[in-house]
């Protein structure tokens, strides 16, 4: 479904609520207009996927629109569906239903659908189970493992990891014991682990004793030997894609099941085949964006470029972390837009619905390169005072159009205008229509500052004689140690414009210099090649400063050079750090091989993913 569709009934639904006359029955108990297009939407696919005379192909459709809402009775009315004939749509529903009711409620239901007769069905009631930790559902879950497709056998045991109960032990154990398929076996003893706990040795014993033949007991045995870390199903999900190539089904499982951790990393060159399994899926692209964390490459950017209406698409529907880190993504990707591309995305903004915070899109319209108008304003604020904190979000619409930041040096002209926006929020109507055209005055939308000729003003009138202390003298000793001092001044800014004037030097014991105050977080510089060039010359102590730092430099050296610093990007990595993880990449594979050896050897295989 385009996303403008949706966005178009939104918007009915917020003008039909706030119009306040006849309405549909859905937004009678709607109190905020906000709240209104959501339910609207909801409304309507449900009317649609009741009727007779739709198709399952349609019904799919449907069910890939937003149904989260409080006002509507979404569980009920899909709840008839779980026995629908087509088993596509069984499992879409299951699998809403999960997110929406409490799966113990739900189990009534889904477990009597772990023996329907379609693959996906059943899968689709494992892993809602699953995520319920059902452990009621014990054993219903483990009759799965004698379903003649592995797959389903797989999620299942699986899912006993996460919904075991005693009950299911003994079918575990007779699959140890007679099932030679790797993937089938780390799952049943992750899940017998799970379950068993600090007995899980003498079970295993127990039931190697009383086997009837040495096969049997072999299987069992073996499972002791047999490291906790054993790749589960996930791990042969990730291999199969990134050996056999991309898989449809594969991706989606992974995507709508799993949180991306280290294990996913190899799957981040595909981004563009996500991107697309997103398009079809808003909800992959949670996925999608924690599997591709900052620092991004070129080519990545130059990928989500050309996915940008898709990321615009899923703004309003991501919770505030995802949604911080899509923001900072967009920041990157709008300005690389192509005149074309930035028409229709200009368009996408201006349609986001009201549930994205007010200033967002005013924000995102000016990093697109977008001319803002009073139009853009007059929406934004209306917005702003419809949702909460209508106070505050007001003052970074009034901001955000007028381009005033907080930390600025303000002219008289920009001061007074920042006065303005502290007291519209509370002024009345009339009052507030009186100060915006003030504001107009001061600064008309969409046009540069004007206050160039206020600091033409300062310039001239502040005219006064060189002194010693000034930075923009000719190079020489005395402004040297000047500006090596300034690195340490206590103003921020001032270390800053320090090291930025020491750069433009040329001698590499400055450049050394200016990276020991980097790597023990004096400075907070972009890191080029050049600055690099000098990590050779660090100590210990200066390179152990920070080691996150340390990183993001190394990363910016050629791959002969990293050699040495492998012992420290691993420790950094180990701690989760994404510049180490970046540099590593770099290093030849033979050399990270050897340098892993030892780990890999004393059963670490988190290291196999380096």
């Amino acid at each position: 479904m385009p996303a403008g569709i949706v966005t178009a009934l939104s918007d009915l639904g917020r003008r039909l609520h706030e119009r306040a006359k006849i309405r549909p029955r859905c937004l009678l108990d709607v109190e905020r207009a906000t709240d209104a297009g959501p339910a609207l939407v909801a409304d309507l696919a449900l009317d649609l996927l009741e009727r007779p005379d739709v198709t399952p192909a349609e019904q799919m459709i449907l069910l890939g629109l937003p149904l989260r809402t409080p006002h509507v009775p979404v569980r009920a009315r899909l709840h008839p569906l779980l026995r629908h004939r087509d088993r596509h749509v069984r499992k879409r529903v299951i699998a809403l239903l999960a997110e929406e009711t409490d799966a113990r409620v739900l189990s009534a239901s889904l477990v009597p659908l772990t023996a329907a007769p379609d693959v996906q069905t059943v899968r689709q009631a494992l892993l809602a189970l699953a995520r319920a930790r059902a452990v009621w559902a014990a054993e219903a879950i483990a009759a799965c493992l004698d379903h003649p497709n592995m797959n389903i056998k797989k999620t299942a045991a699986a899912a006993l990891a996460e919904a075991g109960a005693p009950a299911a032990v003994p079918k575990l154990l007779a699959w140890l014991g007679s099932h030679d398929n790797p993937g089938l076996r780390a799952e049943i003893v992750r899940a017998l682990r799970t379950i068993l706990g600090g007995t899980f040795t003498a079970t295993i014993t127990a039931a190697a004793a009383q086997a009837t033949d040495q096969t049997t007991q072999d299987r069992l045995l073996t499972a002791l030997h047999t490291p906790s870390t054993w790749p589960s199903a996930l791990d042969h999900d990730v291999e199969t894609l990134v050996k056999r190539g991309w898989d449809h089904e594969i991706a989606r499982r992974i995507a709508t099941t799993h949180t991306p951790d280290r294990r996913h990393n190899t799957l981040r060159p595909m981004l563009a085949r996500w991107l697309e399994l997103a398009a079809a899926d808003p909800d992959v692209m949670r996925f999608v964006l924690r599997l591709c964390p900052p620092p991004w490459s070129d080519e990545e950017l130059t990928t989500f470029t050309r996915a940008a209406r898709r990321l615009i698409a899923t703004l309003p529907n991501l919770p505030d972390k995802d949604r911080d880190l899509l923001l900072s993504l967009l920041e990157k990707v709008l300005p690389k837009a192509s005149a074309a591309e930035a028409f229709a995305i200009h368009a996408d903004l201006r349609a986001l619905p009201g549930t994205v915070e007010a200033h967002l899109p005013l924000m995102l319209l000016r990093q697109a390169g977008a001319v803002l108008d009073r139009t853009d304003l007059d929406r934004a604020l209306k917005t702003a005072r419809s949702g909460p904190n209508p106070w505050q979000i007001e003052k970074k619409v009034l901001r955000e159009t007028f381009a005033i930041r907080p930390d600025e040096e303000k002219p008289p002209s920009r001061a007074r205008l920042n006065r303005l926006i502290e007291a519209f929020p509370t002024a009345d109507a009339t009052t507030r229509t009186h100060l915006l055209e003030q504001m107009i005055e001061l600064q008309p939308i969409g046009a540069p500052p004007w206050s160039l000729a206020e600091q033409n003003r300062r310039q001239t009138s502040e005219e006064r004689a060189p002194k010693p202390s000034d930075l923009d003298q000719l190079r020489s000793a005395a402004q040297r140690e000047r500006l090596i001092a300034m690195l340490d001044d206590p103003a921020p800014a001032r270390r800053e414009t320090a090291a930025h004037t020491l750069l433009t030097w040329p001698e590499p014991e400055i450049r050394s210099t200016v990276l020991r105050a980097f790597l023990h977080g004096r400075i907070d510089i972009p890191v080029t090649p050049a600055l690099a060039a000098s990590l050779p010359a660090m100590d210990d102590k200066d390179l152990r400063a920070d080691l996150a730092r340390t990183a993001s430099v190394a990363a910016h050296l050629p791959s002969p050079q990293l050699d040495h610093y492998i012992p420290l990007l691993l420790e950094e990595w180990e701690n989760g750090g994404s510049e180490a993880e970046q540099a590593l990449r770099k290093v030849a594979p033979d050399t990270l091989a050897a340098a892993l050896a030892t780990r890999l050897d004393n059963g670490a295989w988190a290291y196999s993913t380096c």
